[in-house]
């Protein structure tokens, strides 16, 4: 049980020093690419960084008729023509063109941006097209969720948190179904607890962000963390006992009870008749 809280504990540690700004630009490895599911077209983005995984889905369908449709479908055989490599760096240009007006809105020193996302892009380790082999990314269950939405697109962020391994994950993000020339929004928020009182801007100008602690458990990054804080937990137990039993022996006391034993006769402890053989043991285990 203490191996468990203690896994739950670091798990949700992690979400709340990443939505407090302690960690910084992550350290890790990205992989992004382009996934073809009919009838969706799918841009994915896979980050794995200090106990916490983010998986980010933008997704248009194809096969209905809507203001985004035609674009969706040249996208999709641009995307799919060039490859994922050509895509992401195609992406991270036409990001880096757009951040010099987003600075001015934001009233962010001139640059500010533009360096942060080349920090964070420079994690990529690994930049592929995953059209055919869409497998290398996949979350579980995706596809289930992709066939109970009835979005027109979506923009969804799979996280994952927890360490040796993550054992928790949340679903958050928005999804549009158009209706006429307008679209109507849905916030997605599954899994995942929102503590309203908790906010705080990411950055300057910005709306606030309410922390969440996900809650959807990971059953076998669950039982490997809670194996090895159990472990953890075990050993430092185990240890502290036995160099405070050999601390009496050395003092001359009863490993068990604490009495003194010197003079005393006999071979048991007058206390607590505890055998001077136990004695022994106990303070060299």
């Amino acid at each position: 049980m203490l191996g468990f809280l203690t896994a739950w504990g670091v798990s949700w540690g992690i979400e709340i020093a990443g939505w407090a700004g302690w960690g910084g630009v992550p350290r890790g490895n990205a992989d992004e690419g382009i996934a073809v599911i009919e009838p969706w077209i799918l841009d994915v983005r896979v980050t794995r960084s200090r106990g916490m995984e983010t998986e980010t889905w933008d997704g248009s369908r194809l096969d209905r008729e809507y203001p985004r449709s035609h674009l969706s479908q040249l996208d999709a055989a641009r995307d799919i023509d060039i490859g994922g490599a050509a895509h992401a760096e195609m992406s991270h240009q036409e990001m880096l063109d757009s951040l010099p007006e987003m600075e001015k809105m934001l009233n962010r020193p001139a640059g500010s941006m533009t360096e942060e996302h080349r920090s964070w892009t420079a994690l990529s380790q690994r930049v592929t097209r995953i059209d055919d082999d869409v497998d290398l990314l996949l979350s579980p269950g995706f596809e289930t969720r992709l066939a109970l939405t009835n979005a027109d697109s979506f923009l969804w962020f799979v996280e994952r948190v927890g360490w040796p391994r993550p054992m928790h994950e949340s679903l958050q993000g928005l999804e549009f179904t158009w209706v006429g020339v307008s679209a109507q929004r849905t916030d997605v928020n599954e899994r995942r607890l929102q503590i309203p009182a908790m906010k705080r801007s990411p950055l300057p100008g910005t709306p606030p962000v309410v922390l969440g602690l996900p809650y959807g458990v990971i059953s076998e990054g669950a039982l490997v963390n809670t194996a090895f804080y159990g472990g953890s937990w075990f050993a430092l137990i185990t240890g502290l006992g036995l160099l405070h039993a050999a601390s009496r022996k050395v003092a001359g006391r009863c490993v068990g009870c604490g009495y003194s034993l010197r003079g005393a006769p006999g071979p048991t402890c007058p206390e607590c008749g505890r055998t001077k053989r136990k004695q022994r043991a106990s303070a060299h285990c």
